[in-house]
């Protein structure tokens, strides 16, 4: 598609609010090494109000038997496996935003020197195509009176233009970029005639540097690692569930009642308290966070 297409578009009046939206999302990840940790964390201790945890609790859950306990450290083994695996990716986030950030920095001259060839050739393209804006909003309503006065054209251009709002409610760019360009010719405007006109007299946007290619491939392994992060957070608890063979919330009352037992000083029933510190060194290695 032509470099001056969206900028033509937002020139014509009527295209304007059709094309008022972002057309490359930026990775918005800054928050998610935080959430993750926070949600795959330990999670804090509640001691029952009364001071004992033999009891029945809907933070905790039912007390321990033999069969519920090995069920539970069953499940967390799974859980554990997914906690490693998060950390491993976090590992791998961490160290390919460092080495993308250093490369930024080394390179912050040249990119520095990018930014300010395409600002200044932005500038130029701008001023070119305010200068010719009326010229072309004139050919433009006129073709669109001509177009909206036949009834089979004026059909065409109200589907058209039904199906870029479509495009931009669902943020397809492919798609609203070709139905734009439909969109233009129908209303007489050519983008590859601005296209050269403006390049003949700002020449075309300077290249991107090799330095700002590879982090832009370096920003997409991180969006993915982003990605993955996501899946095996949300995935932890209902994988460990599933092991438990039991429902994720009652999967997380276990899991509670294991973490309570390993940091806090409540009371057992004497039999519970017996089958836990049987297995005791078993579930403080299950409920630490890798």
């Amino acid at each position: 598609m032509p470099l001056l297409l969206a900028r033509t578009v937002r020139a014509l009046p009527v295209a304007l609010a059709l094309f008022a939206f972002p057309l490359r999302a930026e990775a918005q990840l800054s928050g998610l090494l935080k959430k993750a940790r926070e949600q795959i964390a330990k999670p804090d201790a509640v001691a029952p109000a009364n001071g004992t945890a033999n009891a029945s609790n809907a933070q905790i859950g039912d007390p321990f038997d033999a069969a519920s306990l090995d069920a539970a450290l069953k499940g967390m083994v799974v859980v554990k496996a997914r906690q490693a695996e998060l950390a491993a990716l976090n590992k791998q986030y961490v160290d390919n935003q460092e080495k993308r950030t250093a490369l930024v920095d080394k390179s912050a001259r040249v990119i520095d020197e990018y930014e300010k060839k395409r600002e200044s050739n932005d500038n130029c393209i701008s001023q070119d195509i305010s200068a010719r804006t009326p010229e072309r909003e004139a050919v433009a309503q006129q073709k669109a009176m001509a177009v909206m006065s036949d009834e089979l054209t004026r059909d065409e251009y109200v589907k058209v233009a039904t199906a870029m709002q479509g495009a931009v409610a669902k943020n397809d760019t492919a798609s609203l970029r070709k139905l734009t360009a439909t969109y233009m010719k129908m209303l007489g405007v050519d983008p590859q005639a601005d296209s050269i006109i403006a390049f003949k007299k700002c020449g075309h946007p300077p290249a991107l540097p090799a330095s700002m290619i590879e982090a832009e491939r370096m920003q997409k392994v991180m969006d993915g690692l982003g990605v993955k992060m996501r899946v095996v957070e949300s995935s932890a608890d209902a994988d460990g569930a599933r092991a438990a063979n039991t429902t994720p919330a009652k999967f997380k009352q276990m899991r509670e009642r294991l973490v309570t037992f390993s940091s806090s000083g409540s009371q057992w029933s004497s039999s519970e308290k017996a089958l836990l510190n049987g297995r005791k060194a078993e579930i403080q290695n299950a409920v630490k966070t890798p």
